[in-house]
């Protein structure tokens, strides 16, 4: 079984290479362009989920070091803050292979 933490990081890949596909399909760019988009996509999200999963470990790990009544809020905290991070890093990628694609095609 999973946890909701890997499925963000799932999240956070999948939504950025959707919205790369998407710029690429705006585009009406080839399959090259496609490529391209998903490249740069995947690249964008696999880096994101990486920097995510690395605060999150650092944020949980000070979680646990405070007192448990604390604990809930806190990591109600850290879960908003992810969602928050997967929607910007899909903005963000979806802009940016849309400028790529643009610029090279």
């Amino acid at each position: 079984m999973r946890s909701l933490w890997q499925f963000l990081h799932l999240m956070c890949v999948a939504l950025t290479v959707g919205a790369s596909m998407g710029s690429a399909k705006a585009l009406n760019v080839g399959l090259r362009g496609y490529t391209v988009a998903i490249a740069f996509g995947l690249g964008v999200g696999l880096g994101c989920a990486w920097m995510m999963w690395n605060a999150g470990r650092i944020a949980f790990a000070h979680i646990r070091s405070l007192p448990d009544s604390s604990h809930e809020r806190n990591f109600r905290r850290v879960y908003i803050g992810a969602i928050l991070w997967v929607i910007t890093v899909a903005l963000l990628g979806g802009m940016g292979a849309h400028a790529l694609v643009r610029f090279l095609f």
